[in-house]
């Protein structure tokens, strides 16, 4: 509910509610749901909120199932994390080590935890190159 008000009153939502928000691989049939969390991480972003491992779980579940497409490549950080979207080709799902990354319908979805120059090294390593 708190979520939901600071939302319609158009203020960011602090990470520590976003965080008791359900995980929305607990609510697999609720697209509803999916989709009021991307419009809340959106909202978020405007304030510089970022809440780095809510947000990629989340945004994982709604690329996979093609609930929200990328406008363009963007990475936002937290404290200490990084969370971000860039092109991609392929179909990657790996969730093991300091970088997790997705990749489904031509867009790579990446959450790292650590310093800007490390991430730059982890993604080049993969192939990538940081948007």
């Amino acid at each position: 509910y708190t979520a939901a008000r600071l939302y319609a009153d158009e203020k960011p939502v602090p990470p520590e509610i976003l965080r008791s928000l359900p995980d929305p691989d607990h609510l697999p049939r609720d697209g509803d749901y999916l989709r009021f969390l991307v419009k809340l991480i959106e909202h978020n972003h405007r304030f510089g909120t970022v809440s780095c491992a809510f947000e990629f779980w989340a945004l994982r579940e709604a690329l996979s199932r093609k609930m929200w497409m990328p406008e363009e490549p963007k990475t936002w950080r937290g404290r200490g994390c990084f969370v971000g979207v860039m092109r991609g080709k392929g179909d990657i799902n790996d969730l093991r080590g300091e970088l997790k990354l997705f990749c489904r319908n031509g867009w790579c979805l990446f959450y790292f935890r650590g310093s800007e120059k490390r991430l730059k090294e982890k993604l080049k390593e993969r192939g990538l190159s940081p948007p």
